[in-house]
Parts: structure tokens; sequence; C-alpha cells
């Protein structure tokens, strides 16, 4: 339902559309995009050639499910068809923020689209729950910037042969724990769901209400077929840094975590940082003989591996807290973390802790520190 219209003394027509009704859509999400890849690419030989206009659509729905409002210019020349200044709200996402979007598409059978787009929303959480997906977190506000390319029609997207590169921001919130059944596109935002990463730490009953933030930032980069994250850091009370890469096809995981929570007077957490350190001895010797560094003892690294459906946290190893440090002129420098074992200027060494070892034998005599 709606108008063509072309304006007497303008080269461009309009198309206004009161409503466009998306029920024949059996699903929207990434998941069935990724499927419909396939039948995309054999029908891309046809090109399809339209007059240049631009289109509004006041209204666009699946059913009753309300999505949004959707403009941008379309321009045609040869076989390269464009959407320029491409914005809108779809699903609580404000497209073309800050910036309008834009979208290439050259056709044929080699040819590729081109996607220029940033978003903004304030309740992620809500907008994963319109589109069917459990909500795995809440927050305040934040956006992603969408650099990405990909073969075929703008149809044709799919991870396993896409590049690019996908920039994220968000102000405050948390993470929730994600159910166990889980599946499809959820999987590739689960990778970073650091509830589920804590709840396999033993150290849920920590996080009860979820893993509050003030932010998120990091880049994930999409290298057809490989996921690489660089690093996505999560500051806040508690705070988490991130690295690795993932494979599409084989599900696979690679990657680290250093979380950085506040334990002093905390101790039970020293222990959990190792989970195989007995606790009962550890927690009371430790709490005696080595109160200084213990309470500086705030960050330990784990490796992620297995694949997306369930992957494996280990402990690696503990980092000292990041001390600020005095010059022989009298000037701070910034703070840098130091591996547990080397010695600190400012103080005793920090003892090395790593996977499988015994923090102290309650059965050795007590030796004083030096």
């Amino acid at each position: 339902d709606g108008e063509y219209l072309q304006v007497p003394d303008q080269p461009v027509a309009v198309l206004v559309l009161k409503h466009l009704d998306l029920e024949g859509l059996k699903q929207l999400s990434l998941q069935n995009v990724e499927e419909s890849a396939e039948q995309s690419s054999e029908e891309s030989g046809r090109r399809l050639e339209l007059p240049d206009m631009g289109v509004s659509i006041a209204r666009l729905h699946r059913g009753d499910f309300e999505l949004g409002q959707l403009s941008f210019d379309l321009r045609s020349e040869g076989a390269m068809l464009t959407a320029d200044n491409i914005s809108g709200t779809i699903a609580e996402l404000q497209l073309g923020q800050p910036q309008p979007g834009r979208l290439l598409w050259r056709q044929g059978l080699d040819g590729e689209t081109d996607l220029k787009l940033g978003l903004q929303f304030d309740d992620l959480g809500k907008t994963l729950g319109l589109f069917g997906y459990e909500k795995i977190m809440e927050t305040e506000s934040g956006g992603f910037e969408f650099d990405l390319r990909w073969p075929g029609a703008p149809q044709s997207f799919s991870l396993q042969g896409a590049e690019g590169s996908v920039k994220v921001a968000i102000d405050e919130g948390r993470f929730l724990e994600a159910p166990s059944g889980a599946s499809g596109a959820l999987k590739v935002v689960n990778i970073l769901n650091l509830a589920d990463i804590v709840q396999r730490l033993s150290l849920s009953h920590m996080f009860e209400a979820g893993i509050p933030f003030d932010s998120v930032e990091g880049e994930v980069f999409l290298h057809a077929g490989i996921i690489e994250v660089a690093g996505m850091d999560v500051k806040g009370p508690s705070s988490f840094h991130f690295s690795g890469v993932a494979g599409v096809a084989d599900r696979s995981l690679d990657g680290n975590l250093v979380a950085t929570l506040p334990v002093a007077d905390n101790l039970p957490w020293v222990a959990a940082l190792t989970a195989s350190l007995p606790v009962a001895a550890g927690v009371f010797v430790v709490s005696k003989l080595l109160q200084k560094q213990v309470n500086r003892l705030s960050s330990a690294v784990y490796s992620i591996s297995g694949s997306w459906d369930d992957p494996e946290v280990k402990f690696k190893h503990i980092f000292d807290a990041p001390s600020a440090r005095t010059t022989d002129n009298g000037a701070r420098e910034a703070a840098v973390p130091a591996v547990a074992g080397e010695k600190d200027p400012n103080g005793p060494s920090i003892p090395t802790v790593t996977e499988g070892a015994d923090l102290l034998d309650p059965q050795e005599p007590v030796q004083p520190l030096p």
C-alpha cells in the first residue's frame, strides 16, 4: 500500500509505502539470511534494473510485530545499485547513527555487496528479544559501526563469506546468564557472554544478578570464515579483557580472558581463581603470611577453547594488580601489571601460581617472609 510520485521538475521520483509486511519471511534472523545465501548466489547473475528514487517506508512490520520505519535513496548505474542515506528505526535499533548508512551492490556472477552502517540503541537485550533471541544482556545505551563486504547480493550475507569489521561501544549494563539451549546466530553473541564464562569458573555466586559493567569497547574482524576479536574490554566493578579467534565452519574457539576482580578481604576469590587449589589451608595460611601480596592479587588469565556450544575455560596464571611506581625524579609512572613470580621494586615478589599447583601445604613448616 503506497504511492509512486513523480514530482514535476524533479529528476528523482519518490516511492512512499504506508506499510510493508514481512510476514512472508519465515523468520527475520541472521540464521535464515545465511541459509538463503546459496540460493541467492545462483540468482546473482540476473541484473536488477530500477529507476532512481527516494524510498520511504512508514510502517515496517511482520504480521502484528511492529519493526519500525526505514528510508533511503536508491540509485542505479549500470551493474551498480546503491542505497544511500539509510536511516530509520528497526526493532529499537536506530539506523544511520551517527552517520547515514550506505549499501553498494555490484551485480553479476562475481558481484559483491558493501555495507557501511552505524547503529545506536538503548537496551540491546530488548532488541535481541524482539528478534526471538534470549536476553543475555541489558544495556543503557550503545552502538555498532559496521564496515562489511561479502560476495553476492545483499541477502547473500554469511559469516563464512563476509569480511570487514564491527566496532562495539556500549555504556553501562550487565551480562545475564544465557540458557543452555541457546543456538543459531545467538552463539556468535554468546561467545562473549561473560555470565556464561563466569558460571564455568564456579564464581556465579558472586554475580547472582548478572555481571554489571560501566562500558564495553572493542572491535570484531571477519576474515571469510574466521571471527577475530582483537580486544574486547569490559570495564566496571569487575573488569575483563577478551581476545581470540573463532572458526565459523568448525565452530571452534581459541582465546584468552583476563579477569580482574576486587579481592581485598575476599580471599575465597583467590582460591576460586585457580579452582584446583585446596581452599581450607590456602585461605587461612595466605591470609596470615601473604596478606599484603594477596590484597594486590586481582587478575587471572584463562584460556578459552573448545566450541561455541561447549567452551572450555582453563586457568593459566595469576597477575599482580597494577601499581603506580615512582621514578627517581619523583614522577608517577603509569600502572603496569606484573606477572606473578616477577620481582616488584616496591615490594616482595608475588608467588607464581599456575594450573595444578598447590598454594601452600599445611603440613610444611611455615617460613617467615624475607
